[in-house]
């Protein structure tokens, strides 16, 4: 019995940041076997430690709610929007103070997908002045459609991964130094060596 079990832990500061970490990577990638059943055991946590514990826990799902009426309001926005290229963007919004701390990285993004951040950036502000956006390219993750010789495919990466198999529409051969150039995230690659592409274009 999860209660019983949880009374006996020691360090339940430390159980709060682990649980919220894997929390949020469930809620962002899509991970979680049942958004009910993770309720259900908050609802646990609620009863065992006090409101004050599961707060900012509580407000990851209320972003995740927010974030999906805020979508369905962009759909309709982007109607009306003349916007070359077949990309399509989903953006949750995040309140600072719920979430765990995540590093900003800039990084280089196709001009397609940057445009396509102006103009949620516009229709955001534009019903919520005062806020700031800032993005988390850490955080971000793609559905690419690849033809392969075998047939076409569908790919579930990170943005880091979509940024270095894009570039691969360009070209057959990159080595890690004109990656690091190309896509900005020099820091997540350390061997000095060549990447070579299975053939295939997103």
């Amino acid at each position: 019995y999860m209660g019983i079990i949880f009374r006996f832990i020691y360090g339940k500061d430390v159980f709060e940041a682990f649980y919220k970490k894997d929390l949020a990577k469930r809620l962002l990638v899509g991970k979680s076997a049942s958004v009910d059943a993770e309720k259900s055991m908050l609802s646990k946590l609620k009863h065992e430690c006090g409101a004050a514990f599961t707060s900012k826990l509580e407000g990851m799902f209320k972003d995740m709610e927010l974030s999906k009426d805020i979508m369905i309001q962009f759909k309709q926005y982007m109607q009306n929007q003349n916007v070359p290229g077949n990309i399509e963007l989903t953006v949750n919004i995040l309140t600072m103070g719920y979430w765990p701390t995540y590093v900003p990285m800039e990084v280089h993004l196709p001009s397609e997908m940057v445009k396509l951040q102006e103009i949620f950036k516009t229709f955001y502000l534009g019903k919520h002045s005062g806020r700031k956006l800032q993005w988390q390219s850490t955080l971000g993750h793609c559905v690419l459609k690849a033809e392969f010789k075998e047939g076409k495919k569908e790919l579930q990466v990170s943005l880091f991964q979509t940024l270095v198999l894009l570039m691969f529409n360009e070209g057959e051969e990159f080595s890690l130094e004109e990656i690091k150039q190309a896509t900005g995230i020099g820091q997540y690659l350390r061997a000095d060596r060549k990447i070579e592409r299975a053939p295939f274009r997103c």
